[in-house]
């Protein structure tokens, strides 16, 4: 919709409401804060959803892997993947990430989904011109029949034909 007609209003009073409700685990997130980082949005969404957000790389490699245990996990996501994904090393100013990155976060998901359903917003998706972040998405819309998890994407009227749609 148009810039200010209340996108934003509409999908936070939903997360709220799934969240209070005990309905999901919900995370709302920025898609794309910066071009420098094309999975930015994704990864604030992780953060929120395993309860790390605000946590420092150093403190977070044994939480990592026993969480991938608890959510079953433990033979088939890489832990260093993860903590990269999540953590970029310094150095790392782009938030480039392992190849692996897309499986090892589908299979995050899935198993937090398989504990309570997931709802995932991330808002302002014309900014979404980068092939990692689209392809979480498509995954999650060919899986939708099978794993508990709603993605709900905001988006201005005017970005809507940058990413090949037809204006509304």
């Amino acid at each position: 919709g148009p810039d200010g007609v209340g996108k934003t209003r509409l999908v936070n009073h939903l997360a709220e409401w799934a969240g209070e409700n005990g309905r999901a685990n919900v995370a709302v997130a920025p898609y794309s804060i910066s071009r420098t980082d094309s999975v930015e949005g994704w990864r604030a969404a992780l953060l929120t959803l395993l309860g790390y957000a605000g946590a420092a790389r150093k403190d977070m490699a044994e939480r990592v892997r026993e969480d991938l245990t608890w959510l079953g996990l433990e033979d088939e996501v890489e832990p260093e993947i993860v903590l990269e994904l999540l953590f970029p090393a310094e150095g790392n100013k782009a938030g480039v990430v392992h190849f692996g990155w897309v499986g090892a976060y589908l299979s995050v998901l899935a198993g937090i989904s398989r504990k309570r359903p997931l709802l995932i917003v991330l808002e302002d998706v014309r900014t979404a011109d980068d092939a990692r972040g689209i392809e979480v998405l498509e995954f999650l819309l060919r899986i939708q029949d099978a794993v508990p998890i709603t993605v709900v994407l905001t988006m201005a009227s005017e970005g809507v034909g940058q990413l090949g749609f037809d204006e509304p």
